[in-house]
């Protein structure tokens, strides 16, 4: 067992907190060998444990539905104040996270491949109570998943995931900053974002090559997006950002196929409604305005359409 054998035959057991000792207990018991292929990375940092689990604050009325678990060193934290139920790709962790957490249910799918608002009406049966969602993403998929989370019409308190730092400085930064980009409007126009802490990539195992951020998203109650136009509207803002250096104008013009004279006029008169100007780049609008500014030319194809012969 490479991985953990290595790691941890360089830290003596004195010097070990409770989540690395939990960790290597489990690493060793089951011979477990994490797959560089599903982005495999446990946390072993007591303090950054505790600050997650502050942050989440889990409640005996709680359903915390928990994204990736791992071998549980979030999850029996949560486990023991909140009902948790835990989405895991892995069928290797799911055995051992029924085996040694008590009272999880743990679900062994790909979570892109789950419609989370079907799945919490039927669990919850139509009963209110809080819903949570957290998880350690994998690197490779937290990009999609964020997004999935961040449009679901499924009512949350708020979520929590730990992500590459880079990811979350590119969906938290604000327009006219250099990372803002499709993902940051997207992701804002139905969120508000706060990176609570970083952690280091020497609090995990393996350790990997970037640090990761420990952020916090809240669903927008003033987002304008319905649920059934969200296909559209993502379609809407990556051709928005389709060449970064052209302006939004061009890049609205080529994704929406306007090549007629009074087509481009009506898109610079929208752009202009949303404080905008034939030079402005989709960089340097807000996720509010893109959202004014697709419901605005859709309502100009819907009149135009009415208008028709």
């Amino acid at each position: 067992m490479l991985y953990g054998r290595f790691m941890f035959s360089i830290l003596p057991s004195s010097r070990m907190g409770d989540t690395a000792l939990y960790t290597k207990r489990l690493l060793q018991k089951y011979d477990f060998k994490p797959k560089k292929s599903l982005g495999q990375v446990f946390i072993i940092s007591d303090g950054h444990i505790q600050r997650m689990v502050d942050a989440i604050s889990p409640k005996e009325d709680d359903l915390i539905i928990e994204v990736g678990s791992g071998l549980g060193a979030l999850t029996r934290h949560l486990a023991a104040a909140s009902e948790v139920v835990g989405f895991e790709l892995d069928v290797r962790l799911c055995d051992i996270l029924k085996a040694e957490i008590k009272d999880l249910l743990v679900i062994n799918r790909d979570f892109l491949e789950v419609d989370i608002g079907l799945f919490v009406e039927a669990y919850l049966r139509h009963i209110e109570r809080p819903v949570k969602i957290c998880g350690n993403l994998p690197f490779n998929i937290s990009t999609q998943i964020l997004i999935r989370i961040a449009t679901t019409d499924t009512p949350y308190i708020h979520a929590h995931f730990l992500i590459q730092k880079e990811v979350g400085a590119k969906i938290s930064c604000r327009p006219g900053e250099g990372d803002y980009g499709r993902i940051s409007a997207m992701v804002q126009t139905f969120c508000t974002i706060d990176r609570l802490f970083d952690v280091p990539a020497g609090a995990f195992i393996p350790a990997p090559k970037v640090d990761s951020t420990f952020l916090q998203l809240r669903h927008r109650e003033d987002h304008i997006v319905t649920h059934g136009d969200i296909a559209d509207y993502a379609a809407f803002v990556k051709g928005a950002f389709a060449q970064r250096r052209k302006s939004l104008f061009n890049n609205l013009r080529r994704s929406l196929s306007l090549s007629q004279k009074n087509e481009q006029e009506a898109l610079l008169e929208e752009i202009g409604a949303v404080g905008g100007t034939r030079e402005t780049r989709p960089e340097e609008l807000k996720a509010d305005k893109f959202a004014e500014l697709y419901y605005r030319l859709l309502a100009r194809v819907l009149i135009e359409e009415e208008n028709l012969p």
